[in-house]
Order: structure tokens, then C-alpha cells, then sequence
């Protein structure tokens, strides 16, 4: 796997190339850094080095100049060598260790490594930055890395080689190589190059030649090189001011054929052109595919050796050919909007072109759409500044705002989403009335943003006029949209006709592996499991998750979704340990992708949570809600949605560590501002009261629980059908009340039911079962029926121990009831 072909132009450096050999064939070298300036030949050597070392080891070719570059080597590496692994879609840092292991391993067998440009000091600070981390370590393998930073080469353990700048004699014969097929230099060529020379030095390039370590010399032949492909192939000349301003680095062959660039559309010319930027190394061309890079001094030389008058006309130029290849975001666009992705943004870069802004305006909803949102908002906002848009005035500029809504919606900022929303809405209405698809897309994008601030019944009433068909794509946006409002008002009945139709038409429209029709499998997921069909939702999650892990990839947003809800089935199912991998693996995604504020990552902290609760694990749970509840009050308020399902989180897991004080008062107050904002009958009001019911139970407060949790289990009754899981911890609680009130009979029969209902829905072994069989034992105790207490109790702590555990506290409680009735027996 090298990068680039075999330079036939090299000369020289024989002492070095002799050195590296020594050095590599000693046991006790594994690390060797070829350190030295900018432009001193340090790739070249080691591409040199290689090529002669062909067929003896592996060579795997891996730039270090940034994480994206390695990340993309290493991955690539990681499909190539074929390295296996079971179970999960790897994300992108699991995908990286398993490279680095296997190159630690007897599998790679004998290997190279050049880590090529490694300059960054910061990426290879410790053993925990972005890079170093990565790096293998091997007795059968070696590393070269080429830099420009003794202190890389240090941190790096690496046996230093320096590649100083070319003697004398080197630099003739290279010179003399490079133009032996030309005309003999004449005097007024060197005079003409080092007036150039001279009078850029005295300019703006002194900045750039110390921040790149270029000498004089190195400019010298630069700029005669210039002046010579100028003269020798004009096109040749043209391609490298192109280049010049675009990423310099996996140049497609596509980006110079389709430029427009006068005789790049035909083969022969384009060949000729390209070769004299291959003779001369400006551009090296990757072994096995037609992609090209400019040399980074090169790039830099070019853009300053070019006039200002020159600099706008290659931009403007480059932009243009950039809005010809990168195109509108859509799924079938998405692995061309990657490969031009970085020379847009190189494009772009400080430029002040009108043209500049649909690229900004593309590459926002590319990057929006692969959930790169904090990214995306910075190129919409420089589009709309290009653009010198202030308000919503004309079908552009609502465009361009409507992005905007969007991008800051799914960054979780929603009063603002809500805000340029309205006003995207209004402006299309008036342009272009009310059922033009622009305009339903606004109403859909406000809607989802009502949805989401806690409006559910505007948002609904809003989101029912969006309809143009039943398989038009806006109309199936919008049933996704209605979707999420009805599951949030606990309308899981329509909700799960909406997304069973959804789903049904995107298949047959889009196909399965379509990133629309995974949502909408998504989305159905979420309604099995809101029903309690846990079973089937999880099946519907992991397929959705199979299918976006491999079409979006496994760290964007919407795989992490089904990822974090997968996890959450899990836990209802009672399989702890596999919802714990699942739910650190959201986290840990959401926090790089995202950052520690965004609501999906406070989502997933508060997830884990709940899943180390069910670990027994209190301590871990509490602090990590605590910590979510915390950000969520500073981020959102404190009397948001998201927040109150944090802080009810918090309080369940107090609950559970025994902390009775402090959870009654948490649940009280997420039960009044769920009763005051959502009403009496929605059911996150419901669960707040059957929480708060609990709590108070367990501190003897037993006289008004009753009430309270018959008044809960009639609202759920009402909602969901009577066997549904959330029912029946309703009907356990009340259970429970009517057992510490003393009401023995009353109880034990509702105990059994609850029982009875969850061995049918979960099965005998789940966790949910093993506990009711528990509580059911006490009752039975307390009746006297001390024989069927002791069946009872043994298969609580029998099926307690082997789902979660002897050191469990479920488990440790199941003990130490029957202990107690068998105390109370007499046989002990």
C-alpha cells in the first residue's frame, strides 16, 4: 500500500538511503524519524527506500499531517488486510485499535510503516493524543516517519536521521535531470527567475518561507521551474495555478478533466500537461488510482508567485469548477460530496466571491446531513454573510435561513430554530403560497421544532395540513414529523399507524437500505417499544442500525440513535450487560461528534445511567445523572422537557440507592410542571405520579399513595392496553401500597396479576418477573402460607443470581427475604 509511484527522477542522498538501511536492519532500531526542513527530500528518500525494499515487507503508506488523513489511511487499511471482528458496526476509533492490534500481531507479519508529514506536535503529545495512540508497537514491524519536529521524533522514541539540504554537486545533477529534455537555461532566464525571486522575498513570502522552513535556494528553483512549464506546456501551467487553491492532497483526475480548463476534455492533451507536473515532482500520482498530490511547498510557493490580479482570477476559476462537481446533498450525491468535500473548503477559504457562497450553501447541507452540525452552521452563517442577507425577502435568502433553522434545530437550539422558522414559513406562504412543497417543508421543519419545545398541540394542528400525496416526499417527511409529536403527547396508537405507513411506502419507493426508510424503520421502533412490544422493537433497531451503520456510517447521529434506543430495549428486556456496550457506545460517540452540551449526548449520558442503575452500580448512576442534570438546567432551563426526564432519571436512581428524600422532591417537582405543561392524562405526567407514589410509599406515606397510583393505573389502563409493562409497575406499586396498609388478600391477588402479566410479556427469567415473584413471597409470608412463600422466594433468588448476579442488590434482596422467612419458619 504505497501512495505514490516510483520517482524515476531521484538522485542522490545514497549516504541517507545507506543509513536507513542499517538502521532498519538492526533488531534494536524500530523507530526511525528522517527529520529535516520543508522541501528537503524527506518523502522522496523514503518513498526511494521503499521501492527498493519492494517484495521483502508490507508497506503501508499512512499520512500524519492531520487525524482525518491517518483515520482515513488506517481505515482503508482495515478493509484491505481484511481484519475480522463479530457483532457491532466498529466505530471509527474501534476501527483504528483494531488496526493497531493487528499490526501488533503474528497476523501482519513482517511490515513497514511510513507515517509520512508527522509535523503536528500536538497529535503526537502522549499516548492519548489523536495519533500516538494509534501508533503500533512491534519487534516484526518497522516505522518511518518523516518530519519536520525533532520533538515528534523524540516523543516517538525514534532513531533520528537528518536529511539536510542537497550538497552542491546533488543539487546540479537533479536540476540538470529535471530539464535535460528542454532547451539548455540561458542567462536571462536566471536573471529574469531571481529578479522574481528578489522581489517576492521582499513581499508578503518572507512570512510564509519561515513558517515553512523554505531557503532561497529552494525558491530559486521553484520559480525558475515555474517560468520553464510556462514556457514548455502552457496547459501544464494551467493545471498548477488550478490546484494551487483547491486541498492539495487526493486530487481527483475528474476535478482536472471536467475543469474547463482549454484542452483538459481530451486525453492526449490532459496526459501531456499532467506529465510535465509529474516530470518536474509538483504532483505525484497515487499507484493504483487516478488521484493526484501537489507538494505542500509547491502550493504555498505558487500562491504567492502568482500576482493578486492572477490570485482572484484562479480562485474565481476554482470555484467555479468546485459548484460544477460538488453537487446538491442528496443520498445518491453523498460519496461525491466526500471527495470534494476538503477542496471545497480549501476553495472557499477566506474568499470573498459571490460564487463562494453556493459553495458554502452546499457544503452546509452535506454536512448537516452527515451530522456534522456545528461545521455546517459556520458555512451557512458565512453564506448568509457573502451573501449580505438581513432579513427574508426573497426565495434565496429564505432558502438560506430555512438551512439555518435546520442546522440549529439539530444542535438543540431550538427557541432560535423556532424563530427564523416562523418567519421561513411566513415568507414562503406569501412567495409561494401555501401548498408548494418549499413551503410544506417549512411547516414540517417548524413543526418538528414545536415538538420539540414542549408545543405539541400547535405543532400537531400545524403538521396535519402537510400533505401531497401519499407517497410525495413531503408528505412522508411530515408523517415522520407527526410522528414524534404524537409519541411525545403518548399517542402511540396513531403514532404507530403513521410510521407503519411510512415505512411501507419507503420501501417500496426508496428500497431498504435508503437513509429515509431507516429512519422511518427507526421510527417504528420507537413505537413497539413505547407499546411495550419490546421484542420487535429491538429487532426493528438492530436492523435500522445495520443499515445506517453501512450507508452513513457508524458515528452519525441517526446510527447513534438507534444505537442509544437499542440499548434501552435491551434494558427493558433485562440484558444488562449488552445495553451497557451499547449505551457507552452512544455516549462516547455523541460526545466526539457533538460535544458534552449537545441534548443528544445529555440524552445518552442520562441512558447510562439508567443502565448502570440496573447494574446495581448507584454510585457511577447517580454522579453521571447528576452531571447531566446539571448541564441540561444550564443549557436548556430547568423546566424543559429534556431536562425533566434528567432530573426524574436522577430521582429514580436516588430511589433506588435509598436516598428517599431527595427523590420525593425531585419527582414532585417534575410531576407539577408535567401536570401544569402536559395535562393531568399525558403520560409522562402518569409515570411522574406513579413515581412519586413509590417514593412516598417506601418512606410510609401510604395514606394518599393509594389514590395516587389507582389514579396513575386507570391513566394507563386508558392509554394502553392493560397488559402493557408500564401498566403493570403501576398495578405492582399499588400492590405494594395495599400489602404496607396491611391489606394482605387485596394484595396477593394483585401481585399475581402483575406476575401472571409479566412471565406472558417477558418471560419467567426477566429481572421485571424475578422481582413481582419476590414481592409476592412477602405477601404470602405475611398470609401464613409460609410453603408457597418458600417456592416463591427460592425462585426469586435463584433467578435473581443467575440474570444479574450474587453481589446484585436485587439478588442480595431476594436473600435476605428468605432468609427472613425461613427464620420465621424455624429453619434457619
Amino acid at each position: 500500500m504505497v501512495a505514490f509511484s516510483r520517482n524515476d527522477a531521484f538522485t542522490g542522498r545514497r549516504d541517507i538511503i545507506a543509513r536507513l538501511k542499517e538502521l532498519l536492519e538492526d533488531k534494536n532500531y524500530n523507530r526511525i524519524a528522517l527529520y529535516g526542513l520543508g522541501g528537503a527530500g524527506k518523502t522522496q528518500i523514503a518513498l526511494e527506500y521503499v521501492h527498493q525494499r519492494k517484495g521483502s515487507s508490507h508497506v503501508f503508506w499512512v499520512h500524519g499531517s492531520s487525524f482525518l488523513k491517518f483515520s482515513e489511511d488506517y481505515r482503508r487499511i482495515f478493509l484491505t488486510v481484511g481484519i475480522s471482528h463479530e457483532g457491532h458496526e466498529l466505530s471509527e476509533n474501534e476501527q483504528l485499535s483494531e488496526v493497531k492490534q493487528w499490526f501488533e500481531s503474528p497476523a501482519s507479519g513482517s511490515w513497514i510503516m511510513i507515517l509520512d508529514n508527522a509535523d503536528n506536535e500536538a497529535d503526537f503529545s502522549g499516548n492519548k493524543s489523536p495519533i500516538s495512540r494509534f501508533i503500533p508497537q512491534s519487534s516484526d514491524g518497522k516505522i518511518i516517519i518523516t518530519t519536520r519536529s525533532r520533538v515528534v521524533a523524540s516523543r516517538q522514541g525514534c532513531s533520528v536521521v537528518e536529511v539536510p539540504k542537497m550538497s552542491t554537486e546533488e543539487a546540479k545533477k537533479l536540476f540538470f535531470q529535471r530539464f535535460s529534455s528542454t532547451t539548455r537555461l540561458q542567462d536571462h532566464d536566471l536573471e529574469a527567475s531571481d529578479k522574481r525571486r528578489k522581489s517576492l522575498l521582499s513581499q508578503q513570502f518572507c512570512d510564509i518561507r519561515r513558517e515553512v522552513d523554505m531557503t532561497e535556494s529552494i525558491l530559486s528553483t521553484y520559480f525558475i521551474t515555474f517560468e520553464r512549464i510556462k514556457e514548455q506546456n502552457p496547459k501544464g501551467a494551467d493545471l498548477l495555478r488550478l490546484i494551487a487553491f483547491v486541498d492539495r492532497q487526493k486530487i481527483p483526475e475528474e476535478l482536472f478533466v471536467k475543469s474547463g480548463l482549454e484542452g483538459m476534455d481530451d486525453s492526449i492533451e490532459f496526459r501531456m500537461a499532467i506529465g510535465v507536473l509529474l516530470s518536474f515532482s509538483f504532483v505525484s500520482k497515487a499507484e493504483d488510482t487516478p488521484v493526484y498530490e501537489l507538494h505542500r511547498l509547491v502550493q504555498q510557493s505558487i500562491q504567492v508567485y502568482l500576482s493578486q490580479k492572477e490570485v482572484c482570477k484562479w480562485r474565481r476559476i476554482g470555484l467555479e469548477v468546485i459548484l460544477k462537481l460538488f453537487p446538491q446533498y442528496k443520498h445518491n450525491t453523498r460519496d461525491i460530496c466526500a471527495i470534494y468535500l476538503p477542496h471545497a473548503l480549501a476553495i472557499v477559504e477566506n474568499s470573498e466571491d459571490s460564487l463562494a457562497g453556493p459553495v458554502h450553501y452546499r457544503v452546509s447541507m452535506y454536512l448537516r446531513d452527515i451530522g456534522h452540525y456545528s461545521d455546517a452552521e459556520v458555512q451557512i452563517r458565512r453564506c448568509i454573510q457573502l451573501k449580505g442577507d438581513t432579513e427574508e425577502n426573497d426565495l434565496g435568502s429564505l432558502a438560506r435561513y430555512g438551512l439555518l433553522a435546520t442546522v440549529l434545530q439539530k444542535r438543540g437550539r431550538y427557541e432560535e430554530a423556532e424563530e427564523i422558522s416562523r418567519r421561513v414559513l411566513q415568507g414562503r406562504e406569501q412567495l409561494l403560497g401555501p401548498d408548494h412543497p418549499d413551503t410544506l417543508t417549512s411547516v414540517g421543519n417548524l413543526a418538528l421544532v414545536l415538538g420539540q419545545l414542549g408545543k405539541h398541540i400547535e405543532a400537531e394542528k400545524l403538521n396535519r395540513q402537510n400533505e401531497l400525496g401519499l407517497e410525495h416526499p413531503e408528505t412522508l417527511n411530515g408523517l415522520s414529523v407527526l410522528f414524534w409529536i404524537l409519541d411525545a403527547q403518548g399517542k402511540y396508537d396513531e403514532a404507530e399507524e403513521m410510521t407503519q405507513r411510512a415505512l411501507d411506502v419507503r420501501k417500496r419507493v426508496l428500497g431498504l437500505r435508503h437513509p429515509d426508510t431507516l429512519s422511518s424503520l427507526h421510527n417504528h421502533g420507537v413505537v413497539l417499544w413505547r407499546l411495550g412490544r419490546y421484542e420487535e422493537a429491538e429487532t426493528l433497531f438492530r436492523q435500522a442500525h445495520e443499515g445506517q451503520a453501512k450507508v452513513l456510517g457508524p458515528e452519525h447521529p441517526n446510527t447513534l440513535s438507534s444505537v442509544d434506543c437499542w440499548a434501552m430495549v435491551l434494558v427493558e428486556l433485562g440484558k444488562y450487560g449488552e445495553a451497557e456496550q451499547l449505551a457507552h457506545r452512544a455516549l462516547n460517540g455523541y460526545q466526539k461528534l457533538r460535544g458534552l452540551n449537545d441534548p443528544c449526548t445529555q440524552a445518552a449520558m442520562g441512558n447510562l445511567g439508567l443502565v448502570l442503575a440496573r447494574l446495581g452500580r448507584y454510585d457511577e448512576a447517580e454522579k453521571m445523572l447528576r452531571t447531566t442534570v446539571e448541564r441540561r438546567e444550564k443549557v436548556q432551563g430547568p423546566d424543559s422537557i429534556s431536562t425533566l426526564k434528567s432530573v426524574s432519571q436522577l430521582a429514580l436512581v436516588l430511589h433506588l440507592h435509598g436516598n428517599y428524600e431527595e427523590s420525593e422532591r425531585l419527582h414532585r417537582r417534575v410531576y407539577e410542571i408535567r401536570d401544569k405543561k402536559l395535562g393531568p392524562m399525558h403520560l409522562g405526567t402518569l409515570s411522574s405520579l406513579n413515581n412519586l407514589a413509590s417514593v412516598m410509599r417506601d418512606q410510609g406515606k401510604n395514606g394518599e399513595t393509594e389514590a395516587m397510583c389507582l389514579r396513575a393505573m386507570r391513566g394507563y389502563a386508558q392509554a394502553y392496553r392493560t397488559e402493557h409493562p408500564d401498566t403493570l409497575t403501576c398495578a405492582e406499586n399499588l400492590a405494594l401500597v395495599l400489602y404496607y396498609r396491611q391489606k394482605y388478600q387485596d394484595a396477593e391477588k394483585m401481585q399475581r396479576g402483575v406476575l401472571e402479566g409479566r412471565e406472558k410479556i417477558f418471560g419467567p427469567n426477566h429481572p421485571c418477573t424475578i422481582m413481582s415473584a419476590d414481592n409476592l413471597a412477602a405477601f404470602l409470608m405475611d398470609l401464613g402460607r409460609y410453603d408457597e412463600a418458600e417456592q416463591m422466594s427460592r425462585r426469586a433468588v435463584e433467578g435473581s443470581e443467575r440474570a444479574l448476579g450474587l453481589n446484585h442488590p436485587q439478588t442480595l434482596r431476594s436473600l435476605k427475604n428468605l432468609v427472613s422467612l425461613l427464620q420465621r419458619m424455624g429453619m434457619e
